[in-house]
């Protein structure tokens, strides 16, 4: 049987090569960038999740990955911190990075909110037990 294949040539075999390593160092770069934000969002100290939608299918955020508060993309059924995800996928949800900014401020400031009524309402809780009980 005689198939008719087109096999790449050794010019071509260098610049798959190196395209390969030139892809590899931007998907380096743009980890490193990542990491800086995430340093940057651990000195904030927030400790709250955002999560906003990249695409239809796909989420780009910040919440606890793997154990450690890492900027993420997750997916109906994985959720990889973004070193480790597909590189179209850091691709298309690297602009995002100030609208998930925003809405971590927003989280964060109503989680605030709520926690500083939670904390009135047990202040006055505490206050009504310790008349009950004359403590």
């Amino acid at each position: 049987m005689n198939v008719d294949v087109d096999l790449p040539t050794s010019l071509d075999m260098a610049k798959a090569k190196q395209l390969a390593v030139q892809l590899s160092n931007e998907s380096d770069e743009l980890n490193r960038q990542i990491g800086l934000v995430e340093d940057m969002l651990k000195e904030i100290g927030f400790g709250v999740p955002a999560w906003i939608r990249c695409n239809d299918a796909v989420s780009f955020g910040y919440g606890k990955i793997n154990g450690k508060w890492r900027v993420g993309i997750k997916s109906s059924t994985n959720t990889w911190p973004f070193s480790e995800s597909p590189r179209e996928l850091r691709v298309e949800c690297i602009a995002l990075i100030p609208a998930l900014l925003a809405e971590l401020v927003r989280v964060a400031s109503e989680l605030t909110e709520r926690m500083q009524a939670a904390n009135q309402t047990l202040r006055e809780m505490v206050a009504l037990l310790e008349l009950e009980w004359e403590l």
